[in-house]
């Protein structure tokens, strides 16, 4: 049994945890389960320690007194590891890496990591950060399906945790699978953090019928010169723990357009008149129907807020007073203004947009800046 300060230091965790770098979740049936992960705010700030980078789906059961430093470890996935050479990450750069020995490559999949456990007498997956996400409601309906009858738990290494890559069609980010489940990636020792050798991962498999990762004898160099179409790329693990990531360039090209995206982004494409951008998105064939779906209904959206903006200020400006020359001698423009200014304020929301058709300037982007969206959620979330 490993318990929490263990793997640890207790108050550098609950410090990061004060200061909202690590967020922690109750489970929703069982309130002595506790699943911690980092929060954006250490991704954005880069704070990267002994507890941000161990807290990625650490789930600890908790004593009757609450947390505390004894709560066991029930789970302990794979700690924070990045992309081939992250300046800010000196164990990740190339000329840092072990040289003495070869690493594991296996193949990068594209999903969502899901945390395996037993308890109370059953199997639960959960993800990176939540026991309740659709993610891990799902992963958790398959494993339970697809092993009911049998006997989950022989073969399996105590104390330790199961990390599986969860997928499925409606949790697609950028690579498009023909196959539906979890597929096994590796074993973690609770204790240590280290991963076990690959054969007793793939014994463990083999012994619940799981697909397991794909490996490869490839070098760094290898995997690093290539580009496949529809794949992510691989993960190297060496002998000393240290894992990095390395992606092709296409799936970052992707990743970046199908995470990255949202409302806001497409409003400023469009008020910046980047329409031809947004043709090139709709016409990739690389990029997921899905997403061309998401794509055209707020493109449509929007220029639908902006047309019946602009109709209502047309409508409003035509039937607007003194429609005649301003250079007639015989109008004030003093006053002509005014009465023009009083009826614009029948409809306030326009008033600025009326004021510059009335000065010949360009109202759209008043009009733009009127139908800003709020909404600020990518297309998708990687899990």
């Amino acid at each position: 049994m490993t318990i929490l300060k263990e793997i640890l230091p207790f108050d550098l965790f609950k410090q990061m945890l004060d200061e909202g770098h690590i967020r922690q979740q109750v489970h929703p049936i069982y309130p002595e389960l506790v699943i911690f992960n980092y929060t954006e705010s250490a991704t954005y700030d880069r704070v990267w320690n002994a507890a941000t980078n161990t807290c990625r789906g650490l789930i600890v059961v908790c004593g009757p007194n609450g947390l505390d430093e004894n709560a066991v470890v029930l789970s302990r996935p794979f700690h924070k590891f990045h992309n081939l050479n992250t300046e800010y990450v000196p164990e990740s750069m190339e000329a840092n890496l072990p040289t003495d020995a070869l690493p594991l490559v296996t193949k990068k999949l594209d999903g969502s990591m899901g945390i395996l456990y037993s308890y109370d007498g059953k199997l639960w997956v959960a993800t990176r950060g939540s026991f309740d996400s659709e993610q891990a409601r799902w992963a958790t309906a398959w494993v339970r399906k697809h092993f009911a009858v049998r006997q989950p738990y022989r073969h399996w290494l105590p104390d330790t945790t199961p990390v599986f890559e969860i997928i499925y069609a409606e949790n697609r980010i950028v690579v498009d699978y023909d196959f539906e489940g979890v597929v096994l990636l590796s074993i973690i020792d609770n204790a240590s953090g280290r991963e076990y050798p690959r054969d007793s991962v793939e014994t463990f498999a083999t012994s619940h019928d799981f697909n397991v990762v794909p490996k490869f004898d490839k070098s760094l160099a290898e995997c690093a010169r290539e580009d496949n179409p529809n794949e992510e790329g691989y993960v190297l693990t060496y002998p000393n723990g240290v894992k990095v990531k390395v992606k092709f360039a296409e799936y970052v090209r992707l990743h970046r357009i199908l995470t990255g995206l949202n409302p806001k982004a497409v409003w400023e494409m469009l008020s910046a008149k980047q329409d031809e951008a947004i043709a090139m998105l709709l016409s990739d064939p690389k990029i997921p129907e899905t997403f061309k779906v998401w794509l055209s209904g707020w493109v449509g959206q929007l220029r639908s807020r902006y047309d019946q903006l602009a109709d209502r200020a047309e409508e409003a400006f035509v039937t607007r007073p003194y429609q005649v020359d301003w250079f007639d001698p015989s109008i004030d423009p003093k006053l002509a203004r005014k009465t023009v200014a009083e009826h614009f304020q029948k409809t306030p929301d326009l008033c600025s947009i009326l004021f510059a058709m009335l000065d010949d300037k360009d109202c759209g982007e008043i009009i733009w800046n009127r139908i800003r969206p709020k909404a600020t959620d990518t297309f998708k979330v990687d899990v």
